[in-house]
This record gives C-alpha cells, sequence and structure tokens, in this order.
C-alpha cells in the first residue's frame, strides 16, 4: 500500500470527510488511537466482498491519522443495515439490492467489528473506551459508512457477523434507517458451518464474542464454558447468540427491522425481494426483480463471483454436508434442545428462529 504523508494534503482531505465516500475508514486501532484512512472509488465498493485486508493491494493509496483529527459530524444519514448470522445469505443479498435499487454497498468494514468488541466490554475495567467515547466514535463512524456518492441513494451497511450488538445503536443513529435481519435454521447452519466432525476455521474466530453475547442473553457466566464446549456445540452457541440478537432487535425495535429467512428466500426470492424493497422504501417491479433474480448474481456466489454457485448448487452442497456430518448435526440438535429446556429466554427466540427447516 502506498501512503500519503503530506500533511497539508491530509487536513484538507479531512476537511472535507463527510462530502463523499472516497475516503474509506478501514482500520481502528484504538491502541494508538488511529484509523487507515483508504482511496477508494465507487467501483471498489461494489466490486469488493469485503471491506478487510483482501481489498487492499500494492495499488492501494491511504494514510493513517488519529481519531482526535476526525471531524465530528456535522449531520447523520439515514442507512439501511443488514445484521445477519453468518453463511446465510447477506453477501448475496448485499449483491441484489443495488442492481434494483440506488443503494451503496458497504461490506463489513472491520472498524464496525472492533466497536462490535469494544462495546461488550464498557463499564469494565479492561475497556479502552468510556461510554461517552465510544458513543462519539460509533457514531463518526456511522457517518461515514452512510455517505454516498449521489444524493439520492443510501448507504447499504453489512457489518460482520458477530455484531449484532450494534443493530440497537446503529437504528438510534438514525430515525429513518432501517435492518434487516438475516439468519437461517439452526439445522442448515449446522449443515453449512460442519464438514465432518470439524467446524469452518471462522467458528473458532467468533467463538469468543459469540459465547460472551450468550452469556449476557442468559444471565449465565458459569455454566457454558468455552474450552469445554465440542467443535459443534460451538456451532450452536453461534447460532444462539446470533438469532438472540436479532430477536432482541426484532423486539426493540419493530417496524424499522425485517426478518429474513434465507432457508425460506431462496425458495422463492423474487417475492421476497419485491418484500424488501416495499420495507426499505424502494420499491421495484416485478420485471425489474424477475430480470435481476434471473441473471447472474444468482448463479454465482456472492463472495468470489467469478465461481458459479446457484441455488441448486447450494441445495447440493449442503445435502452433502448433511450426509457427511449426518452424526455431529444430530449431535447439535440435541444439545440445542437441550439448552432450550434449561434456559427460558432460548424458548421465545426457537419460536421465532425455528431449529430445523420449514420443510425438515
Amino acid at each position: 500500500m502506498r501512503e500519503t504523508s503530506v500533511d497539508n494534503a491530509i487536513r484538507g482531505k479531512l476537511a472535507t470527510l463527510y462530502s463523499s465516500p472516497a475516503l474509506l475508514p478501514q482500520k481502528l486501532d484504538l491502541i494508538a488511537r488511529r484509523t487507515l484512512l483508504l482511496e477508494v472509488d465507487e467501483r471498489l465498493y461494489h466490486q469488493s466482498s469485503f471491506l478487510d485486508d483482501r481489498m487492499i493491494d500494492d495499488r492501494t493509496s491511504g494514510f493513517w491519522t488519529g481519531l482526535e483529527a476526525l471531524p465530528p459530524p456535522v449531520r447523520q444519514r439515514s442507512a439501511l443495515w443488514i445484521f445477519h448470522i453468518g453463511h446465510c445469505g447477506s453477501t448475496l443479498l448485499s449483491r441484489l439490492l443495488p442492481a434494483l435499487c440506488p443503494v451503496l454497498p458497504v461490506r463489513e468494514p472491520p472498524p464496525l467489528r472492533t466497536l462490535a468488541e469494544t462495546l461488550r466490554l464498557l463499564g469494565d475495567p479492561l475497556c479502552r473506551l468510556r461510554d461517552v467515547q465510544w458513543q462519539q466514535l460509533f457514531l463518526t463512524y456511522v457517518a461515514l459508512y452512510s455517505r454516498t456518492y449521489d444524493e439520492r441513494a443510501i448507504a447499504l451497511i453489512k457489518p460482520s457477523s458477530d455484531c449484532s450488538n450494534l443493530i440497537r445503536p446503529a437504528l438510534d443513529a438514525h430515525a429513518g434507517s432501517r435492518s434487516i435481519l438475516m439468519h437461517q435454521s439452526l439445522e442448515t447452519y449446522l449443515a453449512a458451518m460442519m464438514v465432518g466432525p470439524d467446524p469452518r476455521l471462522d467458528i473458532e474466530g467468533h467463538s469468543v464474542t459469540r459465547l460472551m453475547d450468550l452469556h449476557a442473553f442468559l444471565g449465565d457466566r458459569e455454566t457454558l464454558r468455552l474450552y469445554e464446549l465440542k467443535p459443534v456445540e460451538r456451532v450452536v452457541v453461534g447460532w444462539f447468540a446470533g438469532v438472540a440478537g436479532l430477536h432482541q432487535a426484532l423486539r426493540a425495535c419493530e417496524g424499522r427491522v425485517h426478518s429474513l429467512d434465507f432457508d425460506v428466500f431462496v425458495q422463492d426470492p423474487a417475492s421476497e425481494i419485491l418484500r424488501l424493497t416495499r420495507f426499505i422504501g424502494m420499491p421495484a417491479n416485478e420485471d425489474q426483480v424477475s430480470a435481476v433474480v434471473g441473471g447472474t448474481l444468482m448463479k454465482t456466489y456472492a463472495k468470489a463471483p467469478e465461481y458459479r454457485f446457484s441455488p441448486s448448487d447450494r441445495a447440493s452442497q449442503l445435502a452433502e454436508n448433511r450426509r457427511r456430518s449426518a452424526a455431529e448435526i444430530d449431535a447439535g440438535l440435541r444439545w440445542a434442545e437441550s439448552l432450550v429446556q434449561r434456559y427460558e429466554p432460548l424458548q421465545e427466540v426457537v419460536t421465532a428462529f425455528p431449529m430445523t427447516r420449514p420443510d425438515g
């Protein structure tokens, strides 16, 4: 990455920071109290599956600046958010909606994960920020990710899957903001995440924060201990933590959130997309939706569009995973049911977010 280091030039860019998304806050370093701003264009926002280090190459320009140098936002803009439990079609949806509506996708910028991790520690002596500092910093990043190149457009912000604790703060930032809450059944999640006896690697990467969230929801930090959990149990914890966060948002933010079950979506994507466009206030007609659903986006892998991956390919992969991981999936479902019986708060969650597929 080439670094821009002319102080006067940096000051000039910071002075107009909120006028364009051309400077993307791509890293947040709370130890050094600084942020990395990358020079990007609209094409990159649309093409990049993730705004993490995978977007950086030797042509990327940017610079670090202290957090105190970031000007405070003059105003907040409304935004559309996608919160999700992971591996449930959120990247695909973040490609489908821009093909139909004037939205700018902002996919998984790492600072939002840093802010979600810090939010879990607020009030703890080990936290690096006071409550008011976190709130000010969060509003700054929300304002930066809500910028668009066209004033008539709206940002479509998709945090990573362990950021469901940001739903309320994100919607509180602007009264006009809305959120889509994406999920799938536990059975499908297990089939997606288990490869034989071993879960996908990202389960381990999220395991601490997921268990922290589930501890907080259950009000019990003693019974479930990470080092005692079997691999499939860590997957179940991840699912419960994710849907519990979505469930809390459904109860607290009624009318401003839309629950989207990906198991249902893939059965009739056109109808589901029509409902979504009405929910976000950008209705599309049936012909437009049919054209997009029948196009290449639904036939390629959303995280790597150069690869073919249609709904039928997904179904075949899940069927194979179910065959190879049948014992682990059954064990995970049984253990999940034991948790539901043990913890009353989970009973309401699984009523809203069933553990098995609609056709299961």
